[in-house]
């Protein structure tokens, strides 16, 4: 009786551990087939984090040395304002300097205006002063030279008339007077002509033609009174003469000019 019951035991045992085996196998099975799954999730999740890393120190590295470059950045920056600072305090320190110059200058400027003024003016009453003395200095010479002129004719007619005189008395007392060592004729009557060209000969000199000529008792070597104006202007020596024309070379007297219509008369 008590081998049955052990036998049913055991029997029974034997049917539940088979069943208790088959169940355990199946999980077990279930279980590996899972922790095959988690294993390649894990490795897969592992590789994703190897790259993640790799990617996450790449990114590190570069904001690493983004970072570096903007304190290397930041530090030149710093260096450049420090020196614009110091450029704009010596700009400033110039600009000090320049206005306190232009202020000299303007300064000065405006006595070197003050001055140049005074100088103008008085410049101005030195000029209408010096004008007016040369106004009156040509003046003064127009009268002088008026007189001189005037003086000059009157002694030239005075020894003119004196030396016809002398002829006269001469012709006179013993016969008709005979031309002069000196080649000119002896006189009768003064002689007058005219100017009818004034020209400049081949070496500069002036030169004029008259209306009169050697049947008029000119001959070469003469000298003629120029007369214009009623004022005595210069001298006129014969060089070249003909029967009713002449030619000869003009003495000026100072400031005068000769001009066609000019008056010629004999020297004695």
């Amino acid at each position: 009786m008590f081998a049955v019951v052990l036998s049913l035991l055991l029997s029974a045992l034997t049917i539940a551990y088979s069943a208790n085996a088959e169940r355990i196998r199946g999980q077990y099975q279930a279980m590996e087939a899972r922790s095959l799954g988690l294993q390649s999730q894990l490795q897969s999740a592992e590789s994703r984090h190897a790259e993640d890393r790799a990617r996450l120190n790449t990114e590190i590295e570069t904001v690493n040395q983004q970072l570096n470059d903007a304190f290397a950045e930041k530090s030149r920056l710093q260096q450049e304002a420090t020196r614009l600072i110091a450029d704009l305090k010596a700009a400033q320190v110039e600009l000090a300097g320049v206005r306190s110059r232009i202020d000299r200058l303007a300064s000065m400027s405006q006595t070197q205006a003050t001055l140049i003024s005074s100088y103008r003016d008085e410049l101005s009453s030195l000029r209408a002063q010096e004008l007016q003395a040369k106004q009156r200095e040509i003046q003064l010479a127009d009268r002088v030279n008026d007189l001189a002129g005037q003086l000059e004719v009157a002694i030239e007619t005075n020894r003119a008339l004196q030396e016809q005189l002398a002829e006269l008395q001469q012709a006179m007392g013993g016969g008709t007077a005979v031309a002069s060592a000196s080649g000119r004729p002896a006189l009768g009557q003064p002689i007058r002509a005219r100017i009818t060209e004034v020209r400049t000969g081949p070496a500069g000199e002036i030169l004029a033609q008259i209306d009169a000529g050697s049947n008029d008792n000119l001959s070469e070597s003469m000298e003629l009174t120029i007369v214009q104006n009623e004022r005595f202007a210069g001298v006129l020596e014969l060089t070249k003469v003909e029967l009713n024309e002449a030619v000869g070379r003009i003495r000026l007297s100072q400031g005068q000019r000769i001009a066609p219509g000019a008056i010629v008369t004999t020297i004695r």
